[in-house]
């Protein structure tokens, strides 16, 4: 999946409209076990508020091997883990695992890097993680976000997700139309 979104310096007009070099082409795809390096050094650069937000705890840069697997053990069906690039750099990375309570739903987790961040990279990476559950036969994306985490709420609302207080977070349900 390749997307066209815009620098931060030509946010707010469309690639037609901006000077050359504005609008960047963003690649999808899966991420797959040799990329361990990658995703070592994607999460490493996030700020450590970015990574608390990310993960709902403190996280420092190397992740925990635990949290290394699950991003790396995609089966292409109840787990999955997909990247964004623009040219050779990871712009974010994105996940769903489906859950073991809830075998038709799967929790979905986004990260971007701060120099890609309100472009547009975490709603590609959640538009194609909906491609793929919906066709797997999941029927809803489940999202656990911070009630300060003021990006992810404004991407929630921007699908159309009203967010319910859970246990302390937000809890966003995404319903998904099965394949045509």
């Amino acid at each position: 999946m390749t997307a066209t979104i815009l620098t931060p310096a030509a946010a707010g007009r469309s690639p037609a409209d901006t000077p050359d070099g504005a609008a960047v082409t963003v690649t999808v795809r899966p991420l797959d076990p040799g990329e361990r390096d990658l995703v070592e050094r994607f999460y490493a650069a996030l700020s450590p508020g970015s990574r608390y937000l990310r993960f709902l705890q403190a996280v420092g840069p190397a992740l925990p091997e635990p949290l290394l697997r699950q991003l790396l053990d995609s089966d292409g069906v109840g787990r999955v883990t997909l990247g964004a690039f623009v040219g050779e750099e990871c712009a974010g990375i994105a996940s769903y695992a489906v859950l073991d309570s809830q075998p038709d739903a799967a929790e979905v987790s986004v990260a971007v890097a701060e120099a890609h961040r309100r472009r547009g990279v975490a709603r590609l990476l959640v538009d194609a993680l909906a491609q793929r559950a919906a066709a797997h036969g999941i029927e809803a994306l489940v999202c656990l976000v911070q009630p300060g985490n003021r990006a992810a709420l404004r991407l929630l609302r921007s699908l159309g997700v009203v967010p319910v207080l859970a246990g302390g977070l937000l809890e966003g349900r995404r319903l998904l139309l099965p394949p045509a």
